[in-house]
C-alpha cells in the first residue's frame, strides 16, 4: 500500500505533467498566430496595411495595466494562502474581478476597433487581430472559471489538492498574462 505522502508526490509529479503540456501547447498555438503575424508584416509595404486604420493603443495598454495587476494580485493570494494568513481571499477576489475587467476592457476594446472600421472581414488584418485577441480572451474565460473553482475549493478546505489546483491555476495565469504582452508587444507597438 503506498504512503499518503507518496501519493501526494504522484498527484503533484502528474499535475505539473499535465500543466507543462497545456502550456506548451497553448504556447505553440499563440506562436502559430505570432508567426503569421510576422510573416504578413514582414511582407507588407506598410503597416498597418495601406487604407486601413491603425489601432488606438492607450485602450489596449489600459487593459494591459489590468491583466498585470491581476497577476500579481494572485501572487498575493498564493502567498497569504500558503502562509495561511486571511488576506488570501480578498486577493483571489480581487485577482477574479481584474480578469473580468480585462475581458470587459477587451469587449470594449472590440467596440472601439468596429467604431474605427476595423472588422474580421476586412481582411488578414482585422482578421488576425480579433483571432489572437479573441483565442486569448476565450482563455481568459475558461481561467476566471477556474479561478471560480479555487474559490470554490478553498471552501472545502482539502488543503493537499487545494494547493495543487493554486499552483496549476496560477502558472495558467501568469501564461496568459505574459502571453498578452507578447500579443501587445508585436502586434500593436511594433
Amino acid at each position: 500500500m503506498m504512503s499518503a505522502d507518496k501519493q501526494h508526490s504522484g498527484l503533484i509529479n502528474a499535475n505539473n505533467i499535465a500543466i507543462t503540456i497545456l502550456l506548451v501547447s497553448l504556447g505553440m498555438l499563440f506562436a502559430t498566430f505570432l508567426l503569421a503575424l510576422l510573416m504578413y508584416k514582414l511582407t507588407a509595404t506598410s503597416w498597418p496595411p495601406m487604407g486601413m486604420k491603425a489601432v488606438n493603443v492607450y485602450p489596449l495598454l489600459q487593459s494591459s495595466f489590468i491583466i498585470i495587476l491581476s497577476s500579481f494580485t494572485y501572487i498575493k493570494f498564493q502567498g497569504f494562502f500558503f502562509s495561511n494568513n486571511e488576506k488570501y481571499k480578498k486577493h483571489l477576489l480581487y485577482t477574479t474581478v481584474l480578469g473580468l475587467g480585462f475581458l470587459i476592457s477587451q469587449v470594449w476594446i472590440w467596440s472601439l476597433w468596429h467604431e474605427r472600421g476595423i472588422t474580421v472581414d476586412i481582411g488578414i488584418y482585422g482578421s488576425l487581430l480579433y483571432v489572437m485577441t479573441g483565442v486569448h480572451g476565450a482563455h481568459i474565460i475558461l481561467s476566471l472559471l477556474a479561478l471560480f473553482y479555487v474559490h470554490y475549493i478553498i471552501e472545502r478546505k482539502e488543503r493537499n489538492k487545494t494547493e495543487i489546483i493554486i499552483s496549476n491555476v496560477g502558472r495558467i495565469w501568469h501564461f496568459l498574462t505574459i502571453i498578452w504582452l507578447i500579443i501587445l508587444a508585436t502586434t500593436f507597438i511594433w
